[in-house]
């Protein structure tokens, strides 16, 4: 994938989104101008998050920044890329911002794994910030969805609920709620045991990790 100059990638987005505005007042062709125009529009975005990941390897995280903004307004209701810009403040330890571009994605319609993600996310955000009552908020929402998926694809979802309640174990204990703490270890503990006897390399470090949590 050719990775377009950030300019070039300004002017794509303008033109499309005139092309798509025009198309809504046109009858016989407005559709197929409607297509390209989205079309473009898809492309631009890949290319900005495309030059953000790249520029992030380098360290130059201000105009990676810049780059997943403009993916996000490139189309306002891509929530997935909301995410990523998210994800990228998260990484920064700027848990204010992400802490809000995660509640503005749960404003959109999100499926359930995306807004398991987020919820959980949050709660990461928050009770790094010492916001551990928030946190226990959203960790306890993001693992009553991740049980409901954990149903219908087991092999797929259970290191989420078992990384979930690790994280709930983790606040539970910073607001001296050691049995609750302890609850939710031993539960994300017999997870990660099961899952370690099928990929012990993955997961018996976190196996490790969560015995660590317990003391």
């Amino acid at each position: 994938l050719t990775i377009l100059k950030e300019d070039t990638l300004d002017q794509l987005v303008v033109k499309a989104k005139k092309e798509y505005s025009d198309a809504a007042k046109l009858d016989s062709i407005a559709e197929v101008k409607r297509d390209t125009a989205s079309k473009t529009i898809d492309e631009a975005i890949e290319g900005y998050l495309l030059r953000a990941r790249l520029l992030s390897s380098k360290f130059q995280f201000e105009d990676a920044e810049r780059n997943y903004k403009k993916a996000v307004d490139a189309d306002t209701d891509r929530t997935e890329v909301r995410i990523q810009y998210a994800v990228f403040l998260h990484k920064q330890n700027r848990f204010i911002l992400a802490t809000q571009e995660y509640q503005n994605c749960l404003t959109y319609s999100l499926d359930f794994t995306n807004k398991a993600l987020v919820l959980n996310n949050i709660g990461i955000a928050q009770t790094a910030q010492n916001d551990y009552q928030g946190g226990m908020q959203n960790y306890k929402e993001a693992l009553s969805i991740d049980r409901v998926l954990v149903k219908t694809n087991p092999e797929v979802y259970r290191q989420y609920v078992a990384i979930t309640l690790n994280n709930l174990g983790a606040a539970q204990t910073a607001q001296n709620d050691y049995q609750g703490g302890i609850q939710s270890y031993k539960e994300a503990l017999s997870i990660r045991r099961a899952l370690a006897k099928t990929n012990p390399k993955v997961y018996r470090p976190e196996v490790a990790g969560t015995l660590n949590n317990l003391g």
